[in-house]
């Protein structure tokens, strides 16, 4: 029931008045086993050695995304941080099931196509 609130007050504030997400980068050592938040995109892996990025769509259906940050595999993304704490992920992200939400993670913000 919690979720489901949280996903109905995500997407009232997203479509409804069009408010934008600031997102925070969240380094971790392994996926995270509580809740995911919406406001947080979590870089997995240790130093040197990131393997994953995990976060909630932004859209509001509340399905987890997994990327691949492994140079070796594809398809491979990457993070990008500049000098003002924001980050951005490249390539796009283009869900093929669900949603079929296509966005950019640009500036610590989504930006839809």
């Amino acid at each position: 029931m919690i979720r489901f609130i949280k996903l109905a007050y995500h997407w009232l504030f997203s479509w409804v008045w069009k408010k934008e997400t600031t997102y925070r980068l969240i380094e971790l050592d392994d996926v995270p086993e509580e809740t995911l938040s919406f406001r947080h995109v979590y870089y997995v892996g240790i130093e040197g050695n990131k393997w994953c990025i995990v976060f909630l769509c932004p859209c509001g259906c509340g399905e987890t995304i997994f990327l691949n940050t492994l140079k070796n595999s594809k398809p491979c993304w990457r993070v990008n941080r500049d000098s003002k704490k924001k980050f951005s992920i490249r390539p796009s992200v283009h869900r093929q099931v669900g949603c079929r939400s296509h966005f950019f993670i640009r500036e610590s913000k989504a930006v839809f196509v």
